[in-house]
Order: structure tokens, then sequence, then C-alpha cells
């Protein structure tokens, strides 16, 4: 969720930024006449997007051109641990594919530090803000104001049909100015009397115009917008000259169709009480007044000449609309999902069966989607190469496999283009060899045995080393590629006959069924049964292990009928 909300001020802020640059620039050299209503239109769509950050994509956005050539990478994320499948299990496959969807990477690492650092420095601002206000309270030692100036105030008030608020005193304030947002006050100073009446009444209604136009509470967003976007200068720089241009505003509309007389009379009363230093730390409706923005102010307070209302709208609205072109977003780069059959004819010559978990692995496509409908499924190729096999981490040579897990490299052949990149889910795929004779017939259980009706001894077998694959090899060799601890089960119904341990064999039991038909588990992890205990078909024995002379984790298993060791594969196929 942070690192969603962090990502979307980023887009937008990398948006805002360089119209806030375009918009100063055009103020301060081309629009100098522009109406005061005029210049804060301007700023409307950029606030918006600020304050309601959600952008929205186009195909015609000015930065469209940038994604043609941008170079895509997707996660590859590496199939080494997942375990092979029997290809007669394959049907949970497709379950999976889902789950195996790529996702285009971002670096995470990055990311998460970026979302950290922006919740540091949001903390930051936030308490810096909190003690300044603190401090702005406890140096300016408010108190009520007399029944008598509170009664007067609130009379201009209401002439002005602003909302009245408290009147409150500071012994180090001046003149008078807006003090809070949430809740607004009117704060004057102890030598109010000072001032003549029309400069108090002067100053009392541009007061009361900022709280009839709602400035406050809208400084206030002002306040929150900065905190928000404490890493970007350029959104603190706009922020200062909307508050100058409220300013300014709120002079127009005062001196709206007044004499020269009068305004060069406000002008001089703006600049005497601009020589307050507590009053420009107590303003928050008005950035800290600069020189160069006093000046300003007092040549736009004098000289009535301005951009004609026809005129200003002709420039305002291209602008306003030109900002609105420019905040679209490049329409997103779509992804198209496809499925490639694997080519594993390197590998049809080896001797012993090589189980694969699946012949379909998956490619992803990244792009605009006219680009993705020129793509062909022919164009999608992949491949098992004998050359690219592994073992035990090293690698090896198909006639070098040993029974055990392999991963095989996925050479990818993937069609190339500026509009488009492919890249594949897997980069290697799991195998599992068996020495087990390809295309050799199951063998047949003696009768007796067949009447046992007998089950697999794992729930997912995989022979590791059949019958006979190698000199005196009178048993298979089985495992559960899904679980190195899978629980060994009893094939049928029977008693223990034998529970223990030895150099050779390991963990190891045997299970009498009656009839003078055995089975016979050797290489267990541990036993979960004891010699004489009854056990029914599907009961848990113990765990698949390597004690004893055993290389690997598998289950060394075979059936003695009448005293004669049989081959139990017809069980496991």
């Amino acid at each position: 969720m942070l690192k969603n909300s962090l990502r979307a001020l980023l887009e937008i802020s990398l948006l805002v930024s360089p119209l806030i640059l375009i918009v100063l620039i055009l103020r301060r050299k081309f629009l100098k006449r522009l109406g005061k209503t005029a210049r804060l239109l301007i700023w409307v769509p950029l606030l918006l997007q600020l304050m309601v950050p959600i952008s929205w994509s186009s195909s015609s956005s000015p930065y469209q051109p940038l994604t043609d050539q941008i170079q895509l990478h997707f996660a590859q994320t590496a199939s080494a641990d997942q375990q092979p499948l029997l290809e007669d299990s394959q049907q949970d496959h497709a379950e999976k594919t889902d789950a195996l969807l790529p996702q285009p990477v971002t670096s995470v690492s990055s990311l998460e530090i970026a979302t950290g650092i922006w919740i540091l420095g949001l903390l930051g601002s936030l308490l810096v803000n909190g003690l300044s206000q603190i401090f702005c309270r406890r140096r300016l030692q408010l108190h009520a104001s007399t029944p008598k100036k509170t009664q007067w105030i609130q009379e201009q008030m209401r002439q002005t049909r602003c909302l009245r608020v408290p009147v409150l005193e500071s012994p180090v304030l001046n003149s008078c100015a807006i003090y809070g947002n949430l809740f607004p006050q009117l704060v004057i100073g102890e030598n109010w009397d000072q001032w003549s009446l029309e400069d108090q009444q002067l100053m009392i209604w541009h007061e009361c115009y900022h709280l009839r136009y709602g400035h406050p509470w809208l400084c206030g967003i002002f306040r929150l917008l900065e905190i928000l976007y404490w890493f970007n200068p350029f959104v603190r720089l706009m922020i200062r000259q909307i508050r100058q241009d409220l300013e300014t505003f709120i002079d127009d509309r005062l001196l709206q169709d007044q004499p020269p007389q009068k305004r060069c009379h406000y002008a001089a009363m703006i600049l005497s009480a601009a020589t307050d230093p507590q009053h420009k730390a107590l303003q928050c409706l008005s950035s800290q007044s600069s020189k160069q923005r006093l000046k300003e102010r007092l040549g736009l307070i004098v000289h009535q000449k301005r951009t004609p209302w026809l005129l200003a709208g002709m420039i305002v609205i291209p602008v306003i609309g030109f900002c609105g072109f420019m905040l679209q977003r490049p329409q997103p780069l779509a992804s198209q999902m496809n499925t490639v059959t694997l080519d594993v004819s390197d590998l049809a010559d080896y001797e012993y069966s090589l189980y694969l978990e699946s012949l379909q692995v998956h490619v992803q496509c990244q792009g605009k989607p006219e680009a993705l409908k020129q793509i062909q499924e022919k164009d999608l190729k992949a491949s098992l190469s004998a050359s690219a096999l592994r073992q035990n981490g090293k690698p090896v040579q198909l006639n070098e496999l040993q029974a055990g897990r392999v991963s095989a490299e996925i050479q990818w052949m993937l069609p190339e283009s500026d509009a488009w990149v492919c890249t594949g889910k897997e980069t290697t795929v799991p195998l599992t060899v068996s020495l087990l004779p390809k295309d050799q017939p199951a063998p047949v259980l003696p009768e007796k045995a067949a009447q046992k009706e007998m089950t697999a001894p794992l729930k997912n077998p995989v022979v590791l080393c059949g019958w006979g694959c190698h000199l005196g090899h009178e048993a298979v060799d089985i495992f559960d590629p899904d679980d190195d601890h899978a629980a060994v089960l009893a094939v049928s119904k029977g008693i223990v006959a034998e529970a223990g341990y030895s150099a050779v064999n390991g963990n190891y039991l045997v299970l009498d069924h009656g009839d003078d038909v055995q089975s016979y588990y050797m290489h267990l992890e541990s036993l979960d049964v004891s010699q004489g205990q009854s056990v029914q078909q599907g009961d848990k024995l113990g765990k698949i292990g390597s004690t004893g002379a055993a290389q690997t984790i598998s289950l060394h298993f075979f059936l003695m009928v009448d005293g004669i060791r049989y081959n139990p594969e017809a069980l496991l196929r």
C-alpha cells in the first residue's frame, strides 16, 4: 500500500514539476499584466493533480514516444527449487499457471528504501511543522482582546459578510493577521490604536476577504501538500507563489474601482506593516515576503493596468489546456502471456527414463498492444540442450547422468524488437533421472500379491533405480520429488513382522500380509510403528530417508512371495 502510494506521488511529482517551471517563466516573462484571478486560475490543474494524485494514461501523452525504445526487464525466477513431477501427474500444472505469471521487475530494494526515506521525511516534516506552530503560539503570547475592540472589529466583519472569528491580541504584533487554518482567529497588536481608523478598517477588510474566500482552509491544504511532497522543491516554490497570488487577489478585490490616492495610501500601509519581522513569521496566507515579492505586490497595487478580460481568457484557457495535456501519463505497456512447448529432442537418446515436470513453459511479452498483435506463436521457441545439464550443482554430460534430480537450462529463441520485449518465465527446469530402462513393460505380480490389492508405498513415487538397474539390485529405489520427508505408507493391511536398524538397511521394517506375502521397506528416516503392531492399508509407517548404506534420500522397496523376491514396479505405474 505504501509502495503504491509512493509510486503514485513520484509519478505525479515528475509530471507536475516541469509544468511549474513553465508557468513561473510564463508569468514573469510574458504574463506580467495578467489579472489577479487569471493568475490563480493557471494553477488550478496543477493543484488538483497534487491534491488528488490520480493521473490518466493516453496514447496522445507527450511522454509516449519515450517508451518506444525503452528496454524492459522481467523477473526471471529460476525453477531450480521446484520439484519434478511424474509425467502422469501433469494435470496439476495447468492449475499453477496463474501463479507462474511473471511480473515486471521493479527494483524492490530501491523502492523499499525510497518508501522508508519518504516516511522518515514525512514524519520529520510533521514534527517540524508541529513544533513551529507551538513556538509561534508561545512567541505571540495570545490573549483575548478588549470588548470594545472586539465589538468594533466584528461589526466590520458583518459589513464585509465574512465569518466572524474570535479576536485576540499579541504584544509582539504590529498590525493584524489571520492565525490558524482549521479554526482561524484574527490577531491584532496591542498597539492597534496607533493606526488611524481608515488603516484599521482597511486591515480588517483585507483579512475579512481572506476569510470570505476561504483562504485559511485553502492554505491549510497547501501546508499538507508541502508536507506530503516534502521531497519536491518545485511544489514548495509553486505554493509560495500561490500564497503571494492570494494576497494580490485580495488587494485587487479590496481596491476595486478605487482612485490612485487610495491605492497609494494602501501601499504605504502595506509597506509599513511589512517592517514588522513578527508579522512575517505569523502570516500563513502569504509567503515569506522577500524584497522582490514586496516590490512586485506594491507595483500591482499602485498600477491598474491589466490585460483585458477577453484577452486574459484567451491566454489562460490555452495554458490550462496545455497543463492538462502535459499531465497525461504514457499509455501503459500491455503484457501478453504465451505458452511454449519445450523441444526436448536433444535428450531423446538417453538410455534410461527422464521425467519432466511439464513440456510447457511460459514466456511473457510486454509492449504496446498493437505491437503485441504482430507476435506469432511460431516465433516463440524454447528447447532443452543436452549440453546444459547440471546435477548436484555441477555440469554433466548426458551419458554421465545418475539417478536423482537434474536441472536443465532453457535455450530461448525469442523475437527482438524496439516495440516489445519478450522474456521467459523459467530459466531452468527440473528433471528426474530414473535408472529404469525405457519402454520396459511393467512386471506382473504373483496371484497371491495381486489379491491383496496393494497400493504404492508413497503418494507420489518416482523410480530412481529400477529392478536390475545395476548388478544385484533386486528392488526399486523410489522417492517423492515433492517432499524429502514423505510418509511411507503400508501397501496393504498386515502385521509388522520386523522393525529395527542395521548398518546396510538403515531403519527398516517388514510387513506380513498373510498367505506368505511380505513387503520390505528400507533406509527410512524414522519408524512410526513397532514389531507386532497391526496396520491398515495406507497407514503411515515412517518417513523416507537415507539411513544405512543409502547414498540419496529414497525408499528401498520390494515384495517377497513364498520366499522369492518380486519386482513391485506394477504398484508404482
